[in-house]
């Protein structure tokens, strides 16, 4: 049974740092603070759950976890480890988690990773090898987003230009928000997210930036100036995408 508050361990250090490389601003800030940060005990998932903070607290085991900041995938002793760090939460715990072997072995063999961390628009898929859809996002004539989509991981992705971070989007209200686009209301496909990536071919590249803007909405405008792609709200929907597609 661990005892807590204590540090990482080496490797728990090692796989963190990895997904959190220091050339990029966001990743390099959330690094910084996992370093000034100890493990004070587990999340809702238990084992490998583990919740870092400065300060040690109450873990309140109601909070649903916060946006993921950084994931990746790698093989130890040919079995699989995912790793996922994400935002502080309310009571600036944050927390990182691992999933699959844990605890982690002592002396481990990674006989293959991969992290969405160091991907850059023109890049393969980080998990597949196989090409990404990308839409460039652009304000005042410079690309801010890039938009990637991976059908074959299944997976879809914010890349921020000015900071390097890769914000992993969630399929299921992106995907609403996609269908409103073109008036689709079907409930098998809502229902049923997967389809996204069986039908990401049948939508235009301004359909999807509708669509991120629309998302970014429904989330409280997180996503910083995407409200400045179109300036009067009225037209963003129907009449916007008649005008984008000269209909």
């Amino acid at each position: 049974m661990s005892t807590f508050p204590r540090a990482l361990d080496k490797l728990e250090v090692e796989l963190s740092n990895w997904l959190l490389p220091t050339e990029s601003e966001k990743y390099r800030s959330y690094r910084e603070l996992i370093t000034r940060s100890q493990v004070i005990g587990e999340g809702r998932w238990g084992s490998g759950d583990l919740m870092l903070a400065e300060k040690v607290g109450e873990i309140d085991l109601t909070l649903r976890m916060s946006q993921v900041v950084a994931y990746g995938e790698c093989i130890i002793d040919s079995e699989t480890l995912t790793i996922s760090i994400h935002e502080p939460n309310i009571d600036d715990q944050i927390e990182v988690h691992f999933s699959g072997i844990y605890p982690l072995p002592k002396n481990p063999v990674v006989t293959k990773r991969w992290t969405y961390s160091y991907w850059n628009p023109g890049d393969a898929c980080p998990a597949t090898g196989k090409s990404v859809r990308t839409i460039p996002i652009v304000r005042q004539n410079a690309t801010i987003y890039t938009l990637a989509i991976s059908a074959t991981q299944k997976s879809l992705w914010l890349h921020h230009h000015s900071s390097g971070w890769n914000q992993l989007i969630p399929v299921t209200g992106f995907y609403d928000e996609l269908l409103r686009t073109k008036g689709i209301r079907d409930a098998a496909l809502i229902m049923n997210p997967k389809t996204f990536f069986e039908k990401c071919d049948e939508f235009f590249d301004n359909e999807y930036r509708l669509a991120l803007i629309e998302y970014n909405e429904r989330i409280g405008n997180k996503i910083a100036g995407l409200e400045d792609i179109v300036m009067q709200k009225e037209m963003k929907r129907k009449p916007l995408l008649a005008r984008i597609l000269g209909k």
